[in-house]
């Protein structure tokens, strides 16, 4: 757990939910989408099956460093994507 109850995070910043943290998605990597007073709201991508919104509370993730740069709704640009690869 962070030593920070609230460690700094802004929207579309990646963390890491606790592996221990309650429900299926511990260990897996949310962007963040709301900053709320209780937690983080975001989504994690799961392959083949698109965005799942998941809540995660104060303490019950790290902070990675990491932004997202393909957001979910976000159209592919002329020569992202695909099978160029």
């Amino acid at each position: 757990m962070p030593s920070d109850p609230m460690p700094p995070v802004e929207v579309f910043d990646i963390v890491q939910i606790d592996p221990a943290y309650p429900g299926v998605f511990g260990g897996c990597l949310m962007v963040v989408t709301e900053i709320r007073g209780w937690g983080l709201q975001g989504y994690v991508t799961v392959p083949n099956g698109g965005d799942a919104y998941y809540r995660v509370r104060w303490g019950g993730f790290e902070t990675t460093g990491g932004k997202a740069v393909w957001r979910a709704g976000d159209e592919p640009q002329d020569g992202e994507g695909g099978d160029d690869a």
